[in-house]
């Protein structure tokens, strides 16, 4: 069994990509605390994501993460710069095809992904918009058969990825 990782043990450059945005979490003031605090899943859902979004350029827009989540899903809840939603609007990687659901302002999909293509979703509006960004299992802006099996598997069967899924599914894309 993996045991969680250490603050100290990551890159100088994932410190520096944390510091700022997860000081707080679970009421912890600092990133070397508020890190090490997380279990397993977490750390790892926290990393896949610190990943992704720095390789689609977007990571620079996120101000606060407020939440992580590595099992029944892959995501975090996080507040953003003002930027991100013109970004988003703007990226050629992402789409509103098929990305809002019920509750939500407004949502993004990433477009080529096969698996474990990120969903950013929005509530509210200006400074107060609350953002949610998760991986799907199988994106359905993929194919037609990729919609068929997103809807069956994420909507109808309530299916999510783990941590570890998305690791195997981003070390093919990537």
């Amino acid at each position: 069994m993996q045991k969680p990782l250490l603050w100290e043990n990551l890159t100088q450059a994932k410190q520096h990509s944390l510091l700022g945005k997860i000081e707080g979490l679970y009421n912890h003031t600092i990133a070397p605390a508020a890190f090490n605090s997380l279990s397993l899943d977490k750390q790892q859902a926290l990393l896949l994501l610190l990943q992704q979004f720095s390789t689609l350029h977007i990571w620079q827009h996120v101000r606060k993460i407020e939440n992580v989540y590595g099992e029944g899903g892959v995501g975090m809840n996080f507040i953003a710069w003002p930027s991100f939603l013109e970004t988003l609007h703007w990226h050629k990687e992402f789409s509103r095809r098929m990305a809002k659901r019920p509750g939500n302002d407004g949502g993004f999909r990433e477009r080529r992904a096969r698996f474990g293509g990120l969903h950013i979703l929005y509530k509210g509006k200006g400074e107060s918009r609350n953002w949610d960004a998760h991986f799907d299992m199988f994106n359905p802006l993929f194919s037609p058969a990729n919609a068929a099996r997103h809807v069956w598997n994420e909507v109808i069967n309530s299916r999510s990825p783990n941590w570890l899924m998305v690791r195997d599914w981003l070390k093919t894309q990537n």
